[in-house]
Order: C-alpha cells, then structure tokens, then sequence
C-alpha cells in the first residue's frame, strides 16, 4: 500500500492544530494523537491507500505517534501550513466534524471501545502499532458501534426484546 502525497504525519497533525488556531481553541496532544490514528484508519478504509506513512505507540493505556509527541512536548515548529489535495482536506475536514467535538476522555473511551483495540492490547503492553495490521478489524469495529445505536435492548412482559427505529413501509401507488 502506498501513501497519498502526505509525507509526513507531522503534516496531518499540523493542519489539526491550524484547525484549532483558527478557531481560537487549543488542542491537546491526547486529541491529536487520536485524530491522527482514527483519520488513518478511516482513510485507509476509504481510499484502500494510507493518508500517510506512520505506526503508532500503545503504552499504559495510550496510543500515540512518538514523533508528533515530541513535537506537541516543544511546540511545533514555525512551518508552512500544509497544502493538501482536495479529497484529502475534505476528508481531514469530515474527521474533524465528526471527532473534534468529543472531549480528550471521551474519544479516548471511544477508541480503546472498539473491538480492534480492546481484543488485542491489554494495560501493561508496550508494543508498536501498524495501522495497516487493525484494518479489518478497526472496520467492523465501527460497523458494530453504527449497528449498536440503531437497536436497542428493552425489558417486555415476554423477556428482552431488540428495538430498532420505526420505518414507515413503502405504500404502492
């Protein structure tokens, strides 16, 4: 799998941070750091091509790019805001939508949720993270948590019943 025109996840991270600038909020190393790996795997997903080259960090319940670490621990550097494809800044602009509004706990929580996450890394592991390795797995994670939202488990008279949406049927004309 090759990567599209995004050199560095250094890059990505910056336009999420510039994001925030404009906006005249801050943003904290744990949001980046989940921005950056769910924009990875959904691109990924998407696209069937990386958004950029990385792997992540999972240690004591954390999952981080160590270099953009080191960069949100100095500041980042005094850099070109980057110029991306359209499909790229429509996506990256999507992830945000979708994501940003989330407080750091909660897409935390959210992350290590998914199947992709909680079946395979337990607290005391120290391992590198290959994106392109959870996939699948990250793929119907996120399939599950869309179907969990639409039914719902409710108590009866008859024992448990699964509840979902009312949708009217198509009347023939």
């Amino acid at each position: 799998m090759t990567y599209k025109k995004n050199n560095s996840n250094i890059n990505i991270a910056y336009w999420f941070y510039r994001k925030t600038d404009k906006l005249k909020t801050k943003l904290s190393e744990t949001k980046i750091q989940y921005l950056l790996l769910l924009s990875q795997m959904h691109y990924t997903i998407k696209y069937k091509n990386l958004l950029m080259p990385s792997l992540f960090v999972y240690s004591n319940s954390e999952i981080y790019d160590p270099t953009v670490r080191t960069i949100m621990n100095y500041g980042f550097p005094l850099m070109p805001i980057p110029e991306f494809e359209t499909e790229v800044t429509d996506f990256l602009d999507l992830i945000w939508q979708k994501y940003a509004p989330f407080s750091d706990e909660k897409l935390q929580e959210f992350v290590h949720s998914l199947n992709c996450f909680k079946n395979i890394y337990n607290e005391n592991d120290n391992i590198i993270i290959n994106p392109l390795n959870l996939i699948d797995s990250f793929a119907t994670s996120i399939r599950n948590k869309k179907n969990e939202n639409k039914s719902k488990i409710m108590i009866s008279q008859n024992g448990p019943v699964k509840v979902s949406a009312w949708t009217p049927r198509k009347l023939k004309k």
